[in-house]
């Protein structure tokens, strides 16, 4: 271990350990925060036992197995949900210590008492990030208490685990009304992923594993989003190893820039599309233009316009630059046209918008005047418009 991490404070490290990591120094140095977080956890679980095993010694010997004394009903109401033992004498999971005091079975229906040291994340509480990460389970239908704790993020996907609400509390809102004798059984993992288009996570593949295989053997699994095939390890004393697999086409899916607006449920096309471009050929002179509707003129400019005036946006060639023999590069273009005419036109190459340089176009249309814009990110913005 570095002697700079062992500094850090546990913020600083989590930010070291969660966030995106490219070069192999940074991911290094990810591995190496992970670590020290992972030890810092067991040191304090460690800690924590000893203080349960003293206060537990502390009991009278005379004191009945169905009535814990106050201090242990206080160590039990502190701890989380998931790391309270079941007492079930008539299972034989209870033994004698020294003294004569009583003390739990560290398993029980297959639950790990120590848990797993992997587990430790979830006594912490969440970060900010993972908090804004729970919509994305509870979109999906996965309930859990805990919430979202990041494992990782690679590529375009981020790598978490939960542990699941337990069966038979599905109706409950309140988390401390959990009985601990439902669970956890299993813990889950899952990647999240944004939508290109609508801008919201959602799960996109989940595994969940018995508690006790996890404490045993960890999990080793592939998960598969709109952005790669994710392998993930995940050890029982919390080391976290993530790859990424990602094609060509789930790269342009998932970051497509200023082609965005042509993704599915962006934008539609326009309602006569060959006789748009037709006319973009004949008065632009741009051939093989991917065409899509922004809006009708009319609902961003109240009266004083044509009704079949509309806004749109198009990438196409120059008829000039393929005519001269090469392919000529591509452009996009903003647009109004009619069925009859294209009425204004603001173009700029397609490696320039995709530079971060963005297009512009400004119309006039009576008093009112209005700027259309398309952004490298592929957001198209209307500024200074009067709408209906």
């Amino acid at each position: 271990m570095d002697a700079p991490l062992s500094h850090l404070s546990d913020s600083e490290l989590q930010r070291l350990a969660y966030g995106r990591a490219v070069t192999p120094e940074e991911q290094e140095r990810a591995a190496a925060a992970g670590e020290e977080l992972a030890r810092r956890e067991k040191a304090r679980a460690a800690e924590a036992r000893a203080a349960d095993a003293r206060t537990a010694a502390m009991r009278s010997p005379d004191a009945p197995l169905d009535a814990p004394d106050e201090a242990e009903r206080a160590i039990e109401a502190d701890r989380p949900w998931w790391r309270r033992p079941i007492a079930v004498a008539a299972a034989g999971i209870l033994v004698l210590v020294a003294g004569g005091a009583m003390q739990l079975a560290p398993q029980v229906l297959g639950l790990q008492d120590p848990a797993p040291p992997a587990f430790a994340i979830f006594d912490r509480e969440p970060l900010p990030h993972e908090r804004e990460l729970r919509p994305a389970l509870q979109s999906g239908g996965h309930l859990s208490p805990t919430g979202p704790r990041v494992l990782g993020e690679i590529g375009f996907g981020t790598v978490v685990a939960w542990l699941p609400r337990p069966a038979g509390t599905i109706r409950q809102t309140a988390y401390d009304g959990i009985n601990p004798a439902d669970g956890p059984a299993q813990v889950c993992l899952g990647v999240v992923e944004e939508d290109p288009v609508a801008r919201v996570a959602s799960v996109s593949e989940w595994r969940c594993v018995e508690v006790a295989d996890f404490a045993e053997h960890g999990v080793s699994d592939t998960l598969s989003g709109a952005g790669g095939r994710y392998e993930v390890v995940w050890s029982p004393e919390g080391a976290v190893d993530l790859d990424v697999t990602i094609t060509e086409a789930q790269r342009n899916t998932m970051d497509p820039g200023f082609r965005r607006i042509f993704l599915p449920g962006a934008l539609g096309p326009v309602p006569s599309p060959q006789n748009t471009a037709a006319l973009l050929f004949d008065q632009a002179g741009y051939i093989d233009a991917s065409i899509r509707l922004i809006t009708p003129m009319g609902e961003v400019v109240e009266g004083s316009t044509p009704p079949d005036e509309l806004l749109i946006a198009f990438i196409g060639r120059s008829v000039g630059a393929v005519g001269a023999g090469s392919v000529g590069p591509a452009f996009a273009c903003l647009a109004v046209v009619t069925d009859e005419d294209v009425r204004e036109l603001g173009c700029t190459e397609e490696d320039a918008l995709e530079a971060g340089g963005g297009l512009s176009l400004a119309v006039t249309r009576g008093i009112a005047t209005f700027v259309v814009s398309w952004s490298s990110e592929g957001d198209i913005m209307l500024q200074g418009s009067t709408p209906r």
